[in-house]
């Protein structure tokens, strides 16, 4: 084998290798992007427009997989791809916490997930009388 053989199938092998990392780059910010479409209610989500913007209070059930929950944010139009949801749970294994959550949107999966995860939810103040 000769070395301009050699050279032009290290050229095509590196080439390849830039075009599908820029692909798999491309397409990882495409999906992550917030959906260009108004978000709507869907099952354990309520949506609110108010003079700050839109919010969306989604509710995480005890025993909920996060796939389900990306399900149902794709849904209710706050994700653009629950198939980029499940990859991001499967690559940050992170379990996402019960309970009910203020989104607001726009935002971006990898923020509404790092929430999720956080345990960062609406926590209601309750007052018990002395002596009860």
């Amino acid at each position: 084998m000769n070395i301009k053989k050699v050279c032009i199938i290290f050229a095509s092998i590196i080439f390849i290798g830039i075009a599908a990392g820029a692909a798999g780059t491309f397409a990882v910010f495409r999906l992550n992007e917030p959906p260009a479409e108004e978000p709507r209610p869907a099952d354990g989500i309520t949506v609110t427009f108010d003079d700050a913007g839109t919010a969306a209070l989604v509710e995480i059930s005890e025993g909920e997989s996060a796939i389900s929950a990306g399900r149902r944010l794709e849904n209710a139009g706050i994700i653009k791809s629950a198939f980029f949801w499940e990859m991001l749970t499967r690559i940050k294994k992170e379990y996402i916490k019960t309970g009910t959550y203020n989104i607001r949107l726009p935002a971006t999966t990898v923020s509404i997930y790092n929430k999720l995860v956080s345990g960062d939810e609406i926590l209601v103040p309750v007052t018990i009388p002395e002596g009860s």
